[in-house]
């Protein structure tokens, strides 16, 4: 009896941890979507990665891989930018922005025709960012700052890697 017991107490366990890490896969998709749209494939394939560590690991050994994998996810969406990117505001003048900056690399109509220049660079999430408007794209190294603008004023930014 005590053996059956136990046996279900390690069978709800795994069970809960299973519900637990395909959670974390799961906000980790959502996170992607409205952040990383581009890599979005890759967090998938990690959702899944998470899904069967928690199926055939020790529960120890899968709560550490996850807790490293999500961390360095984690870590590396919030790579520093130029310090020069790191200025542009939301509501500062684009004839200002574009003194200061530069031509951009590629400018777009819109978000879509912007996302066809800018092959390779990780690009803003449509369901994050619904202007209609402009878009410039600055390219420095492996990060690109895309800026969308009504021409007078910068709407919004988005600051990508590759």
């Amino acid at each position: 009896m005590a053996d059956t017991t136990e046996r279900q107490s390690l069978q709800t366990s795994k069970r809960a941890w299973l519900v637990v890490a395909i959670f974390l896969g799961f906000a980790n998709v959502v996170r992607a979507l409205y952040f990383d749209w581009s890599d979005i494939g890759i967090h998938l394939s990690l959702a899944a990665l998470l899904g069967l560590m928690a199926l055939r690991w020790p529960k120890g050994a899968a709560l550490a891989a996850t807790v490293v994998l999500l961390t360095s996810v984690f870590a590396f969406a919030f790579a520093s930018a130029p310090s020069d990117w790191a200025e542009v505001e939301v509501g500062d003048a684009w004839i200002e922005v574009r003194r200061t900056l530069g031509p951009p690399v590629h400018e777009a109509a819109n978000l879509d025709q912007a996302r066809a220049l800018a092959r390779g660079y990780s690009s803003p999430s449509p369901m994050r960012f619904r202007q209609t408007g402009a878009v410039a794209i600055y390219i420095r190294g492996d990060q690109a700052l895309w800026l969308f603008h009504d021409g007078n004023i910068v709407e919004a930014k988005f600051i990508g890697g590759s």
